[in-house]
Order: C-alpha cells, then sequence, then structure tokens
C-alpha cells in the first residue's frame, strides 16, 4: 500500500465525500475505488489497499438514507 502524505489523504478524502449519493452500496464501493485511482493515479490494488485503510482508521464512513429509494454515500468521520 503505498503512504500517503496528509495532502494526499485530504484529496482522496474529498474526493469520496463528493461522489455524494449513489444508487447501491456496491456501486459506492466501485466509485470508491476508482476515485481512488483517479485521485492517485495507482493500480486497483493499490487503490483497495488504500480505500480499505481509510475505512479501518475510519477516516470515512459509509451513511445510508432510506426513504422511497435507500442511497448510499461517504462522509468524513465524526471522530476525525
Amino acid at each position: 500500500m503505498p503512504i500517503l502524505t496528509p495532502d494526499q489523504e485530504a484529496q482522496v478524502v474529498d474526493a469520496l465525500v463528493n461522489l455524494g449519493w449513489l444508487d447501491t452500496q456496491q456501486g459506492l464501493h466501485t466509485e470508491g475505488v476508482n476515485t481512488i485511482r483517479e485521485v492517485l493515479q495507482c493500480s486497483r490494488e493499490d487503490a483497495v489497499a488504500v480505500f480499505r485503510d481509510l475505512r479501518l482508521r475510519k477516516v470515512i464512513e459509509e451513511q445510508s438514507e432510506v426513504g422511497v429509494q435507500t442511497r448510499f454515500r461517504w462522509i468524513r468521520s465524526a471522530t476525525q
């Protein structure tokens, strides 16, 4: 896994949060990995590793909204 600078981590988190609402949890995760790849210009494997690290450290969290249609998005963790 690549070691991110604080600036890179902030860019990745901003990009994930800016994805906004998506219709499926799978889509949210897929778009998250794709977004990390774009921001860091890295392999899929490295993007998945970064994604897991951010989630394990609770830098980002998944949020869902249940209504007529359930939607999902990434938010900055309240603990950060």
